[in-house]
């Protein structure tokens, strides 16, 4: 919770009269993210509302019902949405490519939409620092760009702000605090598993996981690189100008000559 509140004070992730919608798939981040809400909720001189939110894309079978009881049973406002997905996603996704993007592209637009009929601000979601870590790499080996999960991000529209509460958070933190919990964590039965395990995104977790079982918090150390850019030592014109850079030695001797 702390780190949650750092993340949330740092990037003004929350602001007075927020109502901020929950995106609870039924994973251990998710629902963790959603009490530890809910804890600095009550603890914060601000007032903000909180809305659960669930989408069932119908892309694997698993008990939904779990956490509907739970919603209710811990007295969390929720919303249960049924919006089949399965066709699109095929459709959409061109042959042979991982289907895992356009199912998260789909369900963003379902949550955007949400939203707007919700009278929701903010779209909070559950990544973690690991997820932060392992995107950044990703970009950088697969798509030659410097560039990751930002702790704050308005949509293509400007109409959606989505915030990630638990970009300090490590992922091994949200297991153990899941399990102590008992939070009533779902287990999908994607059907694009085999996706799921063969992609980039669970090689660049198994990179990671080497490391960090080598040479100790290479993942956390990754992590925090994203908040210690140095422009200089890049590449990028547009963050510092190399062009403008000139030898000293020779202007102190144009100085002196005028």
């Amino acid at each position: 919770m702390r780190l949650a509140g750092k993340a949330v004070q740092r990037f003004r992730l929350i602001e007075a009269g927020d109502r901020v919608m929950v995106a609870v798939s039924g994973g251990k981040d998710s629902l963790a993210l959603l009490w530890i809400l809910r804890n600095l909720q009550r603890r914060a001189p601000i007032h903000f509302d909180l809305l659960a939110i669930h989408v069932d894309q119908h892309t694997g079978s698993y008990p939904k019902e779990h956490l509907s009881d739970f919603f209710e049973r811990e007295g969390f406002e929720y919303l249960m949405v049924d919006e089949p997905a399965g066709g699109a996603i095929e459709r959409l996704t061109k042959e042979g490519a991982n289907p895992c993007s356009v199912c998260a592209r789909l369900r963003r637009g379902i949550l955007y939409t949400q939203m707007k009929k919700t009278g929701c601000t903010k779209l909070a979601l559950g990544h973690h620092r690991d997820d932060l870590a392992a995107t950044l790499l990703m970009n950088l080996l697969f798509t030659s760009q410097i560039k990751s999960m930002p702790p704050k991000l308005l949509s293509d529209d400007g109409a959606c702000t989505v915030i990630r509460p638990f970009v300090y958070v490590s992922e091994k933190d949200t297991r153990t605090f899941a399990h102590e919990m008992k939070f009533p964590v779902v287990e999908v039965n994607c059907p694009y598993q085999e996706h799921l395990e063969q992609g980039e995104r669970a090689a660049v977790g198994r990179l990671l996981a080497d490391l960090d079982a080598r040479y100790g918090e290479a993942t956390a150390h990754v992590a925090a690189a994203l908040g210690r850019v140095i422009p200089t030592h890049l590449m990028d014109e547009t963050l510092y100008n190399f062009k403008g850079i000139t030898n000293r030695e020779n202007q102190l001797r144009k100085v002196e000559d005028l």
